[in-house]
């Protein structure tokens, strides 16, 4: 699958143990490990697809009021790679 610039839990080996994700517009977080996420997706699985899926039942997501839709994100990706420049 080609990976389009896209991080993928092979990326973050070594780097997280645990990928947090959270939506600060519906409240709901959570955090996967990161050596499960390779072991059920693939190590070469894209985390934008995997975000997609992770919140495609987040209530806010097809919300009409733009400002108001589901704001899904994955905080510790920047840090590591901030971090390690």
């Amino acid at each position: 699958m080609p990976r389009d610039g896209s991080l993928t839990p092979a990326d973050l080996l070594g780097m997280l143990d645990t990928l947090v994700v959270q939506c600060d517009k519906s409240g709901r977080k959570g955090s996967y490990s990161v050596t499960r996420l390779k072991e059920r997706y693939g190590a070469d699985a894209k985390l934008s697809d995997w975000l997609a899926r992770m919140t495609a039942d987040c209530p806010k997501r097809n919300n009409v009021d733009w400002s108001d839709r589901c704001a899904a994100e994955m905080p510790d990706l920047a840090k590591v790679f901030l971090d390690s420049k």
